[in-house]
């Protein structure tokens, strides 16, 4: 028994699993300890009332026994967020090498509508912070000269198509468990 507060100290033993000792948590009124913090005990005095703490039974009579199943599940740290997918580093470099290679390769004729087309999913890989957009413009732009568009031409053609893929950008992808 607490000496003084009404309350009461419970030892329980467990099987290594992760817990959470923070007061208040998993309910008010309830101040968990955990691995070694220290906890006081007979013949300690209440800090507040300085009244002294008293056994109910002595632990050297009974050992602890473990913790309630329930217990440790409201006691379980909280689950981690689970952590972005590898995409924009792994991947960035070979979707715009195969951009490159579209606009290059493009049908005679194709050539604008394929450079707006590989803008517009650049622009989505930007807009989801997943690629650089000064590299995704220079790209287009050196596959453009390749395809012999006129500069005026090219310049609007990316701007148009990076911006309309910013405004929609890609999903992240989250990995899976």
């Amino acid at each position: 028994r607490t000496g003084g507060s009404g309350g009461a100290v419970l030892f329980f033993r467990h099987d290594g699993q992760a817990l959470r000792g923070q007061a208040g948590c998993p309910a008010p009124g309830l101040d968990p300890h955990r691995g070694r913090q220290a906890v006081t005990i007979p013949p300690g005095a209440h800090p507040a009332t300085g009244g002294a703490y008293t056994w109910r039974v002595p632990p050297w009579d009974v050992p602890p026994p473990p913790i309630p199943h329930w217990l440790a599940a409201l006691l379980a740290p909280a689950p981690q967020p689970m952590p972005p997918r590898r995409m924009a580093a792994d991947r960035a470099p070979g979707v715009l090498l195969r951009a490159l290679h579209a606009v290059c390769d493009a049908p005679a004729g194709m050539a604008n509508t394929t450079l707006n087309a590989r803008a517009y999913a650049l622009g989505r890989w930007c807009g989801a912070g997943m690629m650089d957009m000064a590299q995704a413009r220079d790209t287009l732009l050196h596959a453009a000269q390749r395809r012999r568009i006129p500069l005026n031409e090219a310049r609007a053609t990316i701007r148009s198509g990076l911006t309309a893929g910013l405004r929609n950008p890609r999903p992240v992808m989250r990995a899976l468990p």
